[in-house]
């Protein structure tokens, strides 16, 4: 995950995914009993969001400056108070100091590491209490669902500050990767931008991870 796509549509982005919650009720439960919550991906805070009134610390990483921009001025108060903290980190690069006893790997974060996911674990797992749990959320590619989307472009359109973005989205499979082009058109402005993302199937997530699995819990992300 060297290179991070969101830098280019954090604004986009806080929009877009304030329309997915299906996920926040099963996080709000995973972490009662919490004193030390850590969510990886936190992005601009949807999930962060629904996590605050938990009664838990709680800190929310990301790769992109951009994205904890948008965080740190929405969530300004709770900063205030030192109950939440918000940094900027990468675990493919090294372990955090701070230990925590609840980990959530958010909205298919993982799915971005393209490469060295053991690294990645690792470093995760020397962040965390001996006997932290992990929570990490892993898709399975739309074209592997609906093999006929498979290259074909979808268009949706949402509001932000008065305004209509309009963005058209397009998936391919690479064997076991899945290549997304989204294209944003905000008046005259077009922006465009292509991640992959990895599918890891349970298996494989067995293999890789230095966790205990406790418990595999199957929900849907509408539209995502």
């Amino acid at each position: 995950m060297q290179h991070n796509p969101y830098e280019k549509f954090a604004q986009y982005y806080d929009t877009y995914v304030q329309h997915f919650a299906d996920d926040l009720s099963f996080y709000c439960d995973s972490i009662k009993g919490s004193k030390f919550v850590v969510e990886i991906g936190c992005g601009t805070g949807r999930v962060l969001q629904a996590l605050l009134g938990s009664g838990a610390h709680i800190t929310g990483v990301d790769v992109s400056t951009e994205m904890l921009d948008i965080a740190k001025l929405r969530f300004a108060d709770q900063l205030a108070t030192e109950k939440l903290h918000l940094d900027i980190h990468n675990f493919l690069a090294a372990p955090m100091a701070t230990h925590f006893d609840t980990a959530l790997v958010t909205f298919f974060t993982f799915n971005y590491v393209l490469d060295d996911p053991q690294i990645f674990l690792s470093n995760l797992h020397d962040s965390m209490d001996d006997q932290g749990v992990l929570i990490m959320d892993l898709f399975c590619p739309k074209p592997f669902r609906l093999p006929e989307t498979d290259g074909q472009w979808y268009e949706m359109s949402f509001s932000t500050d008065g305004r209509t973005i309009q963005c058209r989205d397009r998936r391919t499979m690479s064997k076991e990767r899945e290549i997304r082009t989204q294209i944003y058109l905000d008046g005259s402005d077009e922006t465009e931008i292509i991640t992959q993302r990895r599918y890891y199937p349970t298996r494989d997530s067995c293999s890789i991870v230095r966790f205990r699995l406790v418990r595999c819990t199957v929900f849907q992300i509408l539209l995502h």
